[in-house]
């Protein structure tokens, strides 16, 4: 089991869709080492959301599972890690 991090953006007006961002720097074998990672350098993830998407703020920020991960992405994150 691969999990990731990834924080779910609130929702523009104007756009139809949800973003979410995946944060492919760390992968971690359970739900409980990734939490404690976000935990640890919550400032650096919010650093990072706020590099990507400016003073707009994560909804959520969640430990998922790469299985998930590919069905919300409809396999497109799947497709990119394996270049």
């Amino acid at each position: 089991m691969k999990i990731l991090l990834v924080a779910l953006m609130t929702m523009i007006p104007s756009q139809p869709e949800r973003e979410f961002f995946i944060f492919t720097s760390h992968e971690f074998k359970n739900v409980q080492e990734c939490k404690t990672f976000a935990q640890q350098n919550m400032q650096a993830v919010i650093y990072r959301l706020w590099s990507e998407y400016g003073p707009r703020k994560p909804e959520m920020i969640s430990c998922v599972d790469e299985k998930i991960i590919n069905k919300l992405t409809n396999g497109i994150y799947n497709k990119a890690t394996e270049a």
